[in-house]
């Protein structure tokens, strides 16, 4: 939705919270999350960021898709900056992001908007170390005796 279009959606999700509180109910982190990716979505990234302080408030354990469509959405927008705070904030709470966050971060990173790579770019490839391939030789330590 842009403008015009309607309620934005922190607008939404904040009556729906309040109905539910109503009611006697708590959103569940689905509902939290629901909002967060919503308002990510239309770029509405300060009532993303209120949500995921409300859920944060409302004793909600955190839940790593808080934070990826969040990570996601400011990385699309080009604000890589936010995108990695929000990546770290992400982090510190032990949540572990889904290819498709490093995949956003790569992209806005590289100036692509969110574009990134083909996920098998990232992960899931044939790329692997050795224990040979970690070992570091100094070129005097290569040579033959003599």
């Amino acid at each position: 939705g842009g403008a015009g279009a309607g309620p934005a959606a922190s607008e939404l999700i904040q009556r729906v919270i309040q109905a539910m509180a109503s009611a006697g109910l708590a959103p569940t982190g689905a509902i939290w999350g629901a909002g967060v990716a919503a308002c990510a979505r239309e770029g509405d990234f300060p009532g993303a960021y209120d949500l995921l302080a409300q859920a944060q408030r409302s004793g909600c354990a955190p839940r790593a898709d808080w934070y990826e469509e969040l990570v996601i959405g400011l990385a699309a927008q080009g604000q890589e900056d936010r995108a990695l705070g929000v990546f770290d904030q992400m982090r510190a709470a032990r949540l572990r992001p889904r290819i498709q966050v490093y995949n956003a971060l790569l992209g806005a990173l590289r100036g692509g908007g969110g574009g990134g790579l083909p996920p098998s770019a990232i992960g899931g490839g044939s790329c692997k170390l050795s224990s040979e391939d970690t070992r570091f030789t100094s070129p005097a330590s290569s040579r033959e005796p003599e």
